[in-house]
C-alpha cells in the first residue's frame, strides 16, 4: 500500500509529463505509449492521458506505427518539431540580440537590434514582438540573458543596463503569454558550455567579460544547478593594489582592471591589428600591460573558485577573442605559478562560441525548464555557419538532427525607435505605495516551496494588508550553494528578511551579527525562557545564544532507513524488521543482492548514500560518516581538541564506505541520478533519510510503496552502537533589516509556525512535508497522534529519539568538513584504502591547526 504524504496533483502532473517527454525525446521516434508505461512505471492510463494532452498542445506527434509486442501495431511518438519555438534574447547596453529555436534544435537567424536612445526594455519588447509576428508558432518559453545579478523570480539588478530590480520576466511573460526564464550572461554561457560544447567536465565555471565581470558555475554531475541562481556580478569587488576607476567611478575594483572595456579603453582597431601581427609600439605595449594585469586578477579569482568549489574548468566568454590568445595564455601562466594544489590547476579557455554561446545557453535553459529535456551539440564547430543543436535528455540518451547554418541580420536604432512606439506596454514603474515586501529565501526543496506558495504566503497576505512576500528558492548543494548565497548576501549588509538554514550555520551567523532574536511576545510568551521551554529539552540548543532564541524550527530530524518494497520483493528479500535495526554488514549483503546489471550496464544499485557525483552536499557526507564513526565509538574527528582522523574508529568508518562501494558493490556514486527519485523509481533499493523524504519521493512516483526500518547500526546486539545524528533547520530574521520589516518578519513566522498553545501550524507542516517541529504542545496534541495512526512508520522517529543517542554533526560546512569530503571522495572515486583516506584526513586536519 502506498504510504506517506502525497504531493499535489499539479506537481505530480508536471513531474509525470516531463518523465514522458524525456522518454519520447530519447527514443528517436520509436517509443509507444506502452513502451513509456513500462519504462517509467506509470500506468498506461496515465501515460495515455498525458500523451493525449501533449498531442492536443502540439508538443508531441504520432509518427506512424511499428510491430507491437502482441503483434498489434504500436503507434510511435515523437516531439512535434515545428509547432513551437523557444525565444532567446541576449540583452546588452548598446545591443539586443534575439533568435528562436524549434523543438528539434534548429536555430533560426540571429537578429541584432541597436539600442540608441530607446529604453532597453522597449527594444526587448520589439524583438519579442518581431519574432512572434515572423514566426506564427506557439511560444513555448523565453530565455533572457542579462549582464548583472538575477533573483529567483527574474528581477534584474544590472549596473550596465541601469536596472535595479526590474521584473523583466513578468513584463515579457505578459507579452508572450509563456514562461520567461532570466539568467545572468555568465550563467547562460555556463549552461551552453556544460551541455552543448565539448567541455572537459559537466562541472564548469564561466566568467563573462564585458563592461564589467560576472561569474556563474554549474555543479558537477548530470543535474545542473539552477542557472538563474548561479550568476554573480563580481565586477565591483575591490582588488588589492588597483587604483584605476571603473565606469561607475569606483577605484580599485575588478572591472576597472579586468573587464573587456577596461582592457580595450582607448584602443583603436589598428592597435589590435598590429598586436596580432607581432608589431610592437607604444599603444601595443600599453595593451599588453593591461592584458597581463587583467590575467593576474582573473587567475587569482579562478584560483579561489577552483579551490573552494572543485570546479575543474573555467571559460572566459564575451567578445574576448578580439584580444587573441594572450589573455588565456597569461591567465594559465599565472595559475601555474600560484596554485599549490598538486594536479588541481583549473583548465582555462575561451568559450566555444563567445557571445553566441550566451544566447544559446539562455535558449537551452528555457527549453529544459519548460519540458525537462535539453539540447546538445554533436561535433560543434567554432564557425557559426556550422552550428546546430541536438535534442537529448541528459540522463537517458539522444538522437542527432540535421545541422543548419545560422545567419544574422541587423536592425538600426532608428528602426527600433519607430517600432517601439507601437510595442506592447512594458512599464518599469515602481508603484509608489506603502506596501512592505518581505524577501524570503529557502533552500530548493519543491514540497517546501509548494506549501509556502499554496498556503502560508497567500493566507498571510490575505490577513496582513500592506505586507507581501517574495519567495526565492536556491539550490542547496553545488558550486554556488544556498549557504554560499546566504553568506555573500548577508555579509554585504543586504540579503533576505527571512530565511531557513541548517543548524551548522547558527554559531557563525550569530557571531557576525546577522540574526535578529525571536521576539517572544509576538509568539505569545512572556520571555525567552518560556519560549525555549515550550520545545523538547535540548532541541533548541543550536538556536540559542546568550539566552535568546535566534531562530525557530522549520524541522528537527534524525535518520531511519527507507527502502523500496517492490525492489525487495523482486530480489526475493523479506521486508526489514521495524522493531530492531539490522547491521550495516547485512545492509551491504542485501545491497549486493539488489544490484542489477544488464549487458554490462548498471541498472540498479542496492544502497543510496549521501555522497555522490551530482549532489555533493557536505551535510550528507558528514551525516553519513558521523553515523558510522559514532557507532564505532568516536563522537568527532577531533578528540579533546586534537585531530583524530586516523584513529581505529575513523578507519573503520572509512572501511564501511569502502566495503559498500567495492566489496558488496551495493553503492556506486557515479550511477545515481536524482537523490529524491532513485529509490522510488527503483534505481536504488535503500536510503537513510528523515521524515521529509516521502513528500518528495512520492512526487517522483505516486505509487511508491516504501518500507521504513530503524537506522542500521554496527552491532544490533550492542546498545553502545545505537548512535544516530540529529539536525535541524530553522527560520531566521535579518538583524540588519529596517525595524518595520523585522516586525513584519516576526509576524510572518508566528503566523506560519504558531503562537503559544497553537498546534494547527505544526500539524500542517508535519502532515504535508513530514517536518517535525518539536513543540511540546504539538507532541501532546491529538493531531500528532492522528498523524502517527495514519502513517505508522513515523513512530520509528519517535522511537529513535528514545532508543538512539541522537546528537548534532559538528563539522560539515567548515574547513574540517571540507577535508572530510575530500577523504570520502578518495575512497569512493579513487579507490583509496580506508587507512590511506584516514591518514590523508589526519594530515589535513593537522594543517588546519
Amino acid at each position: 500500500m502506498n504510504q506517506g504524504t502525497k504531493g499535489t496533483k499539479q506537481s505530480l502532473r508536471v513531474t509525470n509529463e516531463q518523465l514522458v517527454l524525456q522518454h519520447i525525446a530519447a527514443a528517436n521516434a520509436q517509443a509507444s505509449r506502452a513502451d513509456i508505461a513500462r519504462s517509467t512505471g506509470l500506468t498506461r492510463a496515465t501515460v495515455s492521458a498525458i500523451v493525449a494532452e501533449l498531442i492536443e498542445r502540439r508538443i508531441v506527434a504520432e509518427a506512424g506505427t511499428r510491430a507491437g509486442d502482441s503483434g498489434k501495431p504500436a503507434t510511435r511518438l515523437e516531439l512535434d518539431r515545428v509547432n513551437h519555438i523557444v525565444i532567446a534574447i541576449d540583452v546588452r547596453a548598446r545591443q539586443v540580440t534575439c533568435t528562436c529555436v524549434l523543438l528539434d534544435g534548429t536555430v533560426d537567424e540571429f537578429t541584432e537590434y541597436s539600442v540608441g536612445t530607446t529604453p532597453i526594455i522597449d527594444v526587448v519588447a520589439v524583438a519579442v514582438a518581431s519574432l512572434r509576428r515572423r514566426r506564427p508558432e506557439n511560444v513555448l518559453s523565453v530565455g533572457i540573458a542579462v549582464p548583472g545579478g538575477v533573483s529567483g523570480d527574474g528581477r534584474v539588478v544590472s549596473h550596465e543596463l541601469g536596472w535595479d530590480g526590474l521584473d523583466i520576466a513578468a513584463l515579457i511573460s505578459e507579452q508572450v503569454e509563456a514562461p520567461v526564464f532570466v539568467m545572468s550572461d555568465a550563467a547562460a554561457s555556463a549552461v551552453f558550455e556544460a551541455t552543448l560544447s565539448r567541455a572537459v567536465s559537466p562541472s564548469i565555471g564561466a566568467i563573462h567579460l564585458g563592461k564589467t565581470l560576472s561569474v556563474a558555475m554549474l555543479a558537477r554531475g548530470v543535474n545542473l544547478i539552477e542557472p538563474a541562481q548561479s550568476g554573480g556580478d563580481i565586477g565591483h569587488l575591490i582588488v588589492l593594489g588597483g587604483d584605476r576607476v571603473c565606469p561607475l567611478g569606483h577605484a580599485g575594483c575588478l572591472s576597472a582592471v579586468a573587464s573587456l572595456d577596461a582592457i580595450l579603453d582607448g584602443v583603436d582597431p589598428e592597435t589590435l591589428f598590429l598586436r596580432h601581427n607581432g608589431v610592437t609600439n607604444g599603444a601595443v605595449r600599453v595593451l599588453n600591460s593591461r592584458i597581463a594585469d587583467a590575467s593576474r586578477h582573473i587567475a587569482a579569482y579562478v584560483d579561489i573558485l577552483g579551490a573552494t568549489s572543485g570546479i575543474p574548468e573555467f571559460v572566459l566568454d564575451g567578445p574576448v577573442r578580439a584580444l587573441g590568445s594572450a589573455l588565456v595564455e597569461a591567465t594559465r601562466k599565472e595559475l601555474r605559478a600560484r596554485v599549490v594544489r598538486q594536479g588541481d590547476i583549473p583548465v582555462v579557455r575561451f568559450s566555444t562560441l563567445g557571445a553566441d554561446g550566451v544566447i544559446l545557453g539562455a535558449a537551452t535553459h528555457a527549453f529544459r525548464q519548460r519540458l525537462g529535456v535539453t539540447w546538445t551539440t554533436e561535433n560543434l564547430s567554432n564557425a557559426l555557419g556550422d552550428t546546430s543543436l541536438t535534442l537529448v535528455e541528459r540522463n537517458i540518451g539522444g538522437y542527432s538532427m540535421e545541422r543548419l547554418p545560422i545567419v544574422r541580420k541587423y536592425v538600426s536604432a532608428a528602426a527600433v525607435a519607430a517600432l517601439a512606439l507601437g510595442a506592447a506596454g512594458c512599464s518599469t514603474g515602481a508603484g509608489g505605495d506603502d506596501t512592505i515586501t518581505l524577501e524570503v529565501w529557502t533552500h530548493e526543496f519543491e514540497p517546501l516551496q509548494q506549501v509556502l506558495t499554496e498556503k502560508w504566503i497567500p493566507e498571510f497576505e490575505a490577513e496582513h494588508e500592506g505586507v507581501q512576500i517574495k519567495l526565492t528558492s536556491i539550490p542547496f548543494a553545488g558550486a554556488v550553494s544556498y549557504d554560499a548565497k546566504l553568506i555573500s548576501a548577508l555579509s554585504s549588509g543586504g540579503g533576505p528578511d527571512v530565511w531557513d538554514m541548517g543548524d551548522w550555520n547558527y554559531k557563525t551567523f550569530a557571531e557576525n551579527g546577522y540574526l535578529e532574536p525571536i521576539d517572544p511576545e509576538t509568539f505569545g510568551y512572556e520571555d525567552d525562557q518560556e519560549l525555549i521551554d515550550a520545545y523538547l529539552p535540548g532541541s533548541t540548543d543550536a538556536l540559542v545564544s546568550d539566552g535568546e532564541l535566534l531562530g525557530l524550527f522549520s524541522e528537527f530530524n534524525t535518520l531511519n532507513l527507507f527502502y523500496n518494497k517492490e525492489v525487495f520483493a523482486d530480489a526475493g528479500i523479506e521486508p526489514l524488521p521495524e522493531d530492531k535495526p539490522v547491521s550495516w554488514k547485512e545492509i551491504g549483503e542485501i545491497g549486493q543482492k539488489l544490484r542489477v546489471e544488464n549487458g554490462g550496464a548498471l541498472e540498479r544499485i542496492g544502497l543510496q548514500l549521501g555522497f555522490f557525483a551530482n549532489f555533493r552536499s557536505p551535510q550528507w557526507y558528514a551525516q553519513n560518516y558521523y553515523t558510522f564513526l559514532r557507532q564505532y565509538g568516536q563522537d568527532d574527528i577531533f578528540v579533546d581538541g586534537a585531530p583524530a582522523g586516523n584513529t581505529e574508529a575513523a578507519v573503520e568508518a572509512f572501511q564501511l564506505i569502502h566495503d559498500f562501494t567495492y566489496k558488496y558493490e551495493a553503492y556506486d556514486p557515479n550511477f545515481l541520478n536524482n537523490w529524491f527519485a532513485d529509490v522510488p523509481q527503483g534505481r536504488a533499493g535503500m536510503v537513510s533519510a528523515g521524515t521529509w523524504y516521502p513528500s518528495s519521493a512520492i512526487q517522483n512516483n505516486e505509487d511508491f510503496d516504501f518500507g521504513v526500518a530503524p537506522n542500521p547500526v554496527v552491532d544490533p546486539e550492542n546498545p553502545d552502537t545505537y548512535k544516530n545524528v540529529s539536525w535541524l533547520w530553522g527560520w531566521s530574521i535579518n538583524a540588519n533589516a529596517e525595524e518595520e520589516r523585522k516586525a513584519a518578519s516576526q509576524e510572518f513566522l508566528a503566523f506560519m509556525l504558531g503562537k503559544k498553545g497553537e498546534t494547527e501550524q505544526s500539524a500542517d507542516w508535519f502532515e504535508r512535508l513530514g517536518y517535525m517541529q518539536p513543540s511540546l504542545a504539538f507532541l501532546e496534541s491529538d493531531a500528532y497522534q492522528s498523524a502517527l495512526e495514519e502513517s505508522p512508520w513515523l513512530q520509528l522517529w519517535v522511537d529513535a529519539l528514545s532508543n538512539y543517542e541522537v546528537t548534532p554533526v559538528p563539522h560539515s560546512y567548515d574547513e574540517a568538513g571540507a577535508a572530510l569530503v575530500r577523504a570520502i571522495d578518495r575512497v569512493i572515486y579513487d579507490g583509496a584504502s580506508a587507512e590511506e583516506a584516514a591518514d590523508q584526513l589526519q594530515a589535513e586536519l593537522e594543517r588546519l591547526g
